[in-house]
């Protein structure tokens, strides 16, 4: 593969840690036209990169995935795994398998390792992976797919342009706090920073009510000039799934529907029947880039792997704010009290 200018690119030896839906299932069904749901299609259908190898403890779940991507070496060790010469690894493993997957990892000095969400079952895990992170010379990214999308990227710079013209946000999720509402958490974090306190409201009574993550909702206040509170709701994911934001302004109103799929904007206008009144006006109708983002974030990992001071779009660091965050959820629900997060 060459540049524009004709320079031949190198190519990353890619490996993937686990091979369930994330990393390989979605798509193993899926046309080679469709977009790329899975780590293994995203770096298949680049070719800045060869997917090397694979490893799962499950044989019969590795020899389909390594059937499905043509991929030369698949064991279920993960010392076989890590011996082959990888400058790029995604770990796609159940949560509670994370810390101890990474410390060998970072051992073997693989240069970026690309780890799915939720970093960590909780904030100390999250923070002796942060520990394990920095003593070593290697770049960690988290995959909260939103922030590789570009509108959302815009709606950033819009906020950050506009920090004082925020009033409200009121956000909607099902199905665990940290397993989906955290994905919101992230953008939050993305957009805001993190909040200063938090307030429990209730838990949602789904079939994650009695869980180590149920779905709980709560307001999250942030503090200084530009005060404003965020509203995140759970529902009920049996009846149907929802994860949403609704931004308010002083001049306007962003919605990010349907997980990201659509993007509508709104601007205060002179209503048109009442003049001395003002309504909304839908001004941009945009299709979010959901379908794209995948791909995006696996293609990061090159430009990380080629030059290591780039600093990644969704570092280990904004996982540990995430964390913070829920945790303060929960200490509120124990106290009764606003918690605070910093």
């Amino acid at each position: 593969m060459a540049d524009l200018l004709g320079n031949k690119k190198p190519i990353a030896r890619v490996g993937i840690i686990g091979c369930g839906n994330i990393a390989s299932i979605l798509d193993e069904k899926s046309s080679a036209s469709d977009f790329a749901k899975t780590h293994a299609k995203a770096y298949r259908q680049d070719l800045r990169f060869d997917l090397a190898a694979l490893c799962d403890l499950n044989d019969s779940r590795l020899l389909t995935a390594q059937q499905a991507w043509s991929v030369k070496f698949a064991t279920t060790r993960i010392e076989e795994f890590l011996a082959q010469n990888l400058d790029i690894v995604s770990l796609c493993t159940p949560v509670e398998m994370q810390l101890e997957l990474l410390k060998k990892i970072l051992e073997h000095k693989v240069k970026v390792v690309f780890c799915e969400k939720p970093l960590g079952r909780n904030l100390v895990e999250a923070e002796q992976i942060l520990k394990v992170v920095e003593r070593s010379a290697s770049i960690v990214a988290v995959n909260y797919i939103r922030r590789y999308d570009s509108e959302i990227v815009a709606i950033k710079k819009e906020i950050l342009e506009k920090c004082l013209d925020v009033q409200k946000v009121v956000c909607h999720y099902g199905k665990g706090l940290l397993n989906n509402g955290s994905h919101l958490i992230d953008l939050l974090v993305y957009f805001f920073g993190l909040p200063s306190r938090v307030r429990y409201i209730d838990t949602c009574k789904d079939d994650r009510e009695d869980s180590d993550d149920p779905s709980m909702s709560a307001v999250f206040y942030y503090e200084g000039p530009a005060a404003f509170s965020v509203y995140l709701t759970a529902q009920d994911h049996r009846n149907f799934s929802n994860l949403e934001m609704d931004i308010f302004m002083r001049e306007g109103r962003t919605q990010i529907l349907d997980s990201g799929r659509e993007i509508l904007k709104f601007r205060a206008v002179t209503d048109r029947d009442y003049p001395d009144y003002k309504s909304l006006g839908l001004v941009a109708h945009l299709q979010g880039g959901l379908k794209h983002v995948l791909a995006l974030g696996c293609g990061e990992m090159y430009e990380l792997w080629r030059d290591q001071k780039v600093a990644p779009t969704s570092p280990v660091q904004d996982s540990i704010a995430i964390h913070r965050i829920i945790e303060a959820i929960k200490k509120s629900k124990e106290r009764n009290e606003v918690a605070r997060c910093q």
